[in-house]
Order: structure tokens, then C-alpha cells, then sequence
């Protein structure tokens, strides 16, 4: 096993661990003690809805986050300045959030929903730069590669497939999974593709170049019916900053 499958294996493991614990701790149905939850500041007034994705700007400076109000049908894409919480910009999106992310430079943000839509406006003016759609099957995870134009998405039909922001680069499909793709990463050199499915209960390594697959990793063998996220070793997890917490 090379070191790039190594070290996806053992993410994988420690995801599959906690979900084992937190399943197990719910068969038990031992009583919690009051936890306190920590409430994001701006979602103390009309905001409403669970917030699916967040993400950092590359500098920064802003955050964007994806929200889904199934109830009312309402999903949107907003984006917040970090220095005093200001809205700077809200835009609309007909399915849940998957992915949120910033460009390279900070001015525009992307969105991918389980419409089948991918979509990158400008910060400053709220336009639309660019719209990619027909994907097979629905999107069900999404990810931006490290050079902020690559758009690897997971489909309900178990394809990964992988688009260009910029319409340069030829649209490409590798048949991953027997099931949904429920999580998908791009490393951090761009070069390799992580994809997981709870139906076949596989995940899986593929090269970014040619599509052809590096690794597979069967499991987890513990009567969980999903995966945790795909990370690979350099990516840290988005939280947000402690200034937006009560």
C-alpha cells in the first residue's frame, strides 16, 4: 500500500471509529447531561434553517455558508464578513448545499446543490460568473480542487464526475461506486481523488489525470450504513472562528 492510501486508510478508520461510538451510544440510550450549543451570531434573528457547508475565503476575510429550510423550501448561499459578522451577499439555490468555497482571489464563491446545479458568482455585485448542469443523476457531494476551477462531483448514480469552471478543460466521468457518492476530496497536490459509498461500502483512491483507480478500501465492517467525510493528510476541517459563537 503506498503512502497516499495509508494515509486515507487511517482517516477513514478514525471516522468509522466515532460514528461506531456515537451508534453504540444511542443503542445504550443512557440519559445526556444539558450540554450548552454554541448558536451562530446571525442566526439569532430571521435566520432560519440548518446550515449544511461553511467555508473560509482563502485570506480570510469572509465566510460562506450554505442553508437548508427544506420546510419552506428555501436554500440559499450567503456570505459574511468575519470582522463584524456584516451580510455582504445572499444567493439563492433550488437543493441543499453540498459545497460551498471561495476563489483563489477571494472575489467570487461557489456552490453546489443536490439540484444538479454548480454555480460561481462575484462577491461585489452578487453576478453570475459561471453555471455548469447536466449531471447524471443528482449531486450528492462536491468538492473544489486546489486550483479553484476544478469541480469534482459525487452522483446519486455512482459516478464521480468532473467539470471546469472555465470551460476549458473536457468534462470526464469515472464509474466509482454502485451507489451514491456521499463524500468526494481532491488532495491537496490536485493529483488524487478520494470518493465513498455506504452502498457498496467501499472508498476508494483514483488518479485525477486519467481516472483510473489506486486503491480500494472495503469496509467499514460494523453495521454503520455510511462513511464519515474523505480528508486527505493536509486539509483541515472548516470551522468557524470563535467570534462567531456565543
Amino acid at each position: 500500500m503506498n503512502r497516499t492510501c495509508a494515509h486515507f486508510h487511517f482517516r477513514l478508520a478514525f471516522v468509522a471509529a466515532l460514528m461506531m461510538a456515537a451508534f453504540c451510544s444511542q443503542i445504550q440510550q443512557q440519559p445526556c447531561a444539558a450540554q450548552s450549543i454554541p448558536k451562530l451570531l446571525w442566526d439569532q434573528g430571521e435566520e432560519a434553517g440548518a446550515i449544511q457547508q461553511v467555508a473560509y475565503s482563502p485570506n480570510g476575510a469572509l465566510i460562506a455558508t450554505g442553508r437548508d429550510f427544506s420546510a419552506v423550501g428555501d436554500h440559499s448561499v450567503k456570505v459574511w464578513r468575519t470582522s463584524d459578522h456584516m451580510l455582504l451577499d445572499a444567493f439563492g439555490v433550488t437543493g441543499t448545499p453540498v459545497l460551498v468555497a471561495f476563489s483563489a482571489d477571494n472575489s467570487k464563491v461557489i456552490a453546489a446543490d443536490t439540484s444538479g446545479a454548480v454555480n460561481e458568482w462575484k462577491i461585489a455585485g452578487a453576478s453570475l460568473v459561471a453555471s455548469l448542469g447536466g449531471f447524471s443523476g443528482s449531486i450528492q457531494s462536491a468538492t473544489l480542487a486546489p486550483d479553484g476551477h476544478t469541480i469534482v462531483v459525487g452522483s446519486s448514480d455512482g459516478t464521480l464526475q468532473i467539470r471546469d469552471l472555465n470551460g476549458i478543460a473536457a468534462s470526464r466521468s469515472i464509474p466509482a461506486h454502485a451507489g451514491p457518492v456521499e463524500s468526494v476530496a481532491v488532495s491537496p497536490d490536485g493529483q488524487t481523488i478520494g470518493s465513498a459509498c455506504s452502498v457498496d461500502q467501499t472508498a476508494k483512491i483514483w488518479n485525477m489525470s486519467d481516472g483510473s483507480l489506486r486503491c480500494t478500501f472495503n469496509g467499514p465492517e460494523n453495521g454503520l450504513d455510511a462513511f464519515g467525510p474523505v480528508q486527505f493528510p493536509g486539509q483541515a476541517a472548516q470551522k468557524l472562528p470563535n467570534n462567531f459563537l456565543e
